[in-house]
């Protein structure tokens, strides 16, 4: 069994891809939208849409990712390191989102 370092199936590549999705909107909503919005300035309307739509972005990005992640790894068989620790780290972080949302 050979391990690359990219995924090489079009599930792994999509997983890896919702997983970069998931930092992004995340990134965004904590440097940009979550300090507007604790301080009070830009109306409290378009900060609250833009953190609830940049939150759910990201749950969605980091199901997605799991899921696809785990279909890549079992019915395609793709063996690649970055796919392996996207899977483990999308497990995790939706395993948390599962915790704090329940």
């Amino acid at each position: 069994m050979k391990y690359t370092f990219l995924p090489k199936t079009k599930m792994g590549k999509i997983s890896v891809g919702a997983f970069v999705t998931f930092i992004a909107t995340w990134t965004v909503y904590l440097v940009l939208v979550y300090p507007i919005f604790m301080t009070g300035t830009g109306g409290p309307t378009l900060s609250g849409i833009l953190m609830f739509s940049l939150s759910i972005a990201g749950i969605i990005a980091v199901f997605v990712g799991f899921v696809t992640g785990v279909i890549a790894l079992f019915r395609k068989k793709d063996r690649s390191v970055l796919l392996i620790i996207v899977t483990l780290l999308c497990f995790l972080i939706s395993g948390l989102l599962l915790l704090f949302m329940s």
